[in-house]
């Protein structure tokens, strides 16, 4: 259960550390930087992985990614509400509520 005001899944942090590392930024300010944002991360345990499996057929069609059904089953599960920039996320008709940013 999440404990602070925002928290992350494991797989979405993993991708914000690929894409940051990709553009260039050093391992030590990477970690300085994300340690920086006081997020919790939240593990990828067997109950949320089965429901971000469950969620594939539905989520197909939006296009959305196993990384983004992770996120989703979280948010569900923690009654907490998603933040994107991807606008697809909009048509999602499940539990959580989805924000997006732009």
């Amino acid at each position: 259960m999440c404990t602070g005001e925002a928290l992350i899944g494991a797989p979405n942090w993993a991708e914000v550390v690929g894409i940051l590392g990709r553009a260039g930024l050093p391992a030590r300010e990477l970690r300085t930087a994300l340690d920086g944002l006081q997020l919790e991360v939240a593990p990828l345990d067997q109950a949320l992985a089965l429901e971000a499996g469950l969620m594939e057929a539905r989520t197909r069609p939006l296009g959305l990614s196993l990384g983004d059904r992770c996120c989703l089953a979280l948010a569900e599960r923690e009654r907490a509400m998603v933040l994107t920039t991807d606008r697809a996320w909009l048509k999602w008709k499940g539990k959580a509520k989805v924000v997006c940013l732009r």
